[in-house]
């Protein structure tokens, strides 16, 4: 089992495999040769001549040997060297991704084929054939079969060939390729025209209309199917239904691949028209062309015809004994390169590698299965290990577990006790609960009481003062008693009798001057001055006469100290400023 912590690496892995995978090749020019191929071979031919295959890597060489191959084939042109293709083959054939070992077994198989080499370009078409079957690649089925069948034809076997073609024809339909069906339903009827000319006739017929019918027309696939549609009239003796096109292009136009054809069946056309001599007459000339064995026992089959038709019998016999030795030469030729055989030879090889593949699987799967049975093993004496383990884990388990009862229902005793207790407790702290909320009561009360007596002492001296105050401007009798008063203020002036009041303040109202130096550190000496005479209770014009100031300024400057504490971060100051404003006049 795959631990789930590898997960991870495996994704990386299975990315960078995909990553390599898709990158087939990264030169632009390639790239764009590939998709303009199929619908526009020319243009990539062009685009590949450019390229200077000389300064490509080693990863991308292979596809532009492929790519140029492909190129050239499908526009007509001679594949100049075998080991372009060899290089493209070579470096394409175990290429996993897209279609490219299809592509390079199809290509090398087309240059066999188009040197004439047909028996070993059947092995790579059934090769390409199979590939893209594994990978359900419509297309190159179709393009594979299509080849193979064409291969069957030219060794005359007509059934193979058939059922390759209708293979063909499908798998474009199925591909989408439209245009490429077109062109193997015509191949089909071709293969017909040897065998059911009825058949062929039909097929030509009926594909002739549809690509007349449509706009605009396809003019390279009509004059495809107008070279067998008029074989085919000619073989069925229809010729009041050939066009004159059609005579055209059967009119001696040597320019065609097969020109030994079309002699042959314009021979039969005059034959048809009972000009024996003229027959004879293009026979006879096509006599002088290089042909291979094929053509030249279709030329004497012609003559033969011609002779027997003209009364020319002894002609004819002679004829036959040619004909006769030529095709046992033909028949022994296909015998040797049998199709059929080179089709079986293949099958048969790739049945061997199935069958070595299916033995390695079979030993894979049986060292598998070992390895299977080892760790399977492994596991179930580590499970019974295991199993013997926890079973004493559990007993040990099941020991505490007894063990931490007992101490619970030791716990639940003592819990019970103490909270007997502490309800005990929480009576007794409840009764001193109310006991000294009674004493702090009492302490506030005595410690209002307190200050009240405090502020009190200074009564007499505030009345006394007030009076001063007021004689201050009276006449020249008052002068004794006011020199008395004035000799008590200027003892009450000194530093000393100022500090003394502070302390006093600071003792009988908690600390509150201490508190108010620590928070406010920012008032100076005078600011503490005033108001501590403030707290211990003196008038109004009392702190006038003793701080010496006129009795205007005295509400300004407590105003001016209430708005400063209080834009304090002092943590008192609603104390210190409720003080303050309690003030008495």
């Amino acid at each position: 089992m795959i631990s789930y912590s590898k997960i991870p690496i495996f994704i990386l892995i299975l990315s960078a495999i995909v990553i390599v995978s898709c990158s087939h090749h990264r030169n632009a020019d390639l790239m764009l040769a590939e998709n303009i191929m199929e619908d526009n071979p020319d243009s990539a031919l062009v685009l590949l001549d450019n390229v200077d295959s000389e300064s490509l890597g080693s990863s991308d060489y292979p596809y532009f040997a492929l790519l140029y191959t492909q190129a050239r084939i499908k526009t007509g042109e001679p594949v100049l060297s075998d080991s372009l293709v060899d290089a493209a083959f070579a470096g394409l054939k175990d290429v996993k991704s897209g279609n490219w070992s299809i592509r390079a077994y199809f290509y090398k198989g087309m240059v066999l084929y188009d040197s004439g080499h047909e028996r070993e370009a059947m092995r790579y078409f059934l090769k390409s054939y199979e590939l893209a079957k594994k990978s359900n690649d419509w297309y190159w089925i179709a393009k594979s079969s299509e080849m193979i069948s064409d291969t069957f034809f030219n060794v005359y076997n007509y059934t193979e060939a058939e059922k390759y073609s209708k293979e063909a024809i499908v798998n474009f339909g199925k591909s989408g390729r439209i245009s490429n069906q077109r062109y193997a339903i015509c191949d089909l009827a071709t293969i017909y025209l040897n065998c059911d000319i009825e058949r062929a006739v039909c097929l030509l017929d009926s594909l002739w209309n549809v690509c007349n019918m449509e706009q605009p027309r396809d003019s390279a696939l009509l004059d495809y199917i107008m070279y067998p549609r008029a074989i085919a009239y000619v073989n069925s003796e229809k010729l009041e239904d050939i066009s004159a096109g059609q005579l055209a292009i059967l009119d001696n136009d040597f320019s065609r691949e097969s020109a030994i054809e079309n002699v042959i069946v314009k021979s039969r056309i005059l034959s048809l028209q009972d000009s024996l001599k003229s027959v004879k007459i293009l026979l006879d000339g096509a006599d002088a062309y290089d042909l291979d064995k094929g053509e030249r026992a279709h030329l004497m089959y012609a003559s033969y015809m011609n002779a027997k038709n003209s009364g020319n019998y002894e002609h004819a016999v002679s004829l036959t004994d040619s004909l006769l030795q030529l095709q046992s030469l033909i028949a022994e030729n296909i015998l040797s390169e049998s199709m059929a055989g080179v089709q079986r030879d293949f099958y048969f090889e790739e049945a061997v590698i199935e069958k070595n593949k299916s033995k390695e699987l079979k030993l894979i799967l049986y060292s598998a299965g070992t390895i299977a049975l080892l760790v399977i093993a492994a596991i179930i004496l580590i499970n019974r290990q295991r199993s013997k383990l926890h079973r004493m884990e559990l007993e040990a388990n099941i020991a505490e577990l007894i063990h931490l009862k007992e101490k619970n229902d030791l716990m639940v005793k003592e819990k019970v006790i103490l909270t007997r207790e502490k309800e005990s407790m929480t009576a007794t702290i409840e009764d001193l609960s109310g006991k000294l909320n009674e004493k702090s009561a009492l302490i506030l009360q005595n410690s209002k009481a307190i200050e009240y007596l405090f502020k009190d002492r200074w009564k007499i001296l505030n009345s006394l003062f007030n009076e001063y105050f007021n004689l201050s401007e009276s006449d020249k009798l008052k002068t004794v008693i006011l020199n008395d008063i004035e000799k008590e203020l200027k003892n009450l002036q000194t530093k000393k009798s100022i500090a003394h009041i502070e302390e006093m303040v600071n003792r009988y109202m908690g600390e509150i001057m201490s508190k108010l130096r620590n928070e406010c550190k920012k008032l100076n000496e005078d600011d503490y001055t005033f108001i501590s005479l403030v707290y211990a209770g003196f008038s109004v014009r009392t702190i006038c006469l003793l701080m010496k100031i006129k009795y205007k300024l005295f509400y300004l400057k407590r105003e001016r100290l209430i708005k400063r504490i209080a834009a304090s971060d002092a943590p008192d100051k609603d104390l210190f400023v409720e003080k303050l404003k309690n003030h008495s006049a």
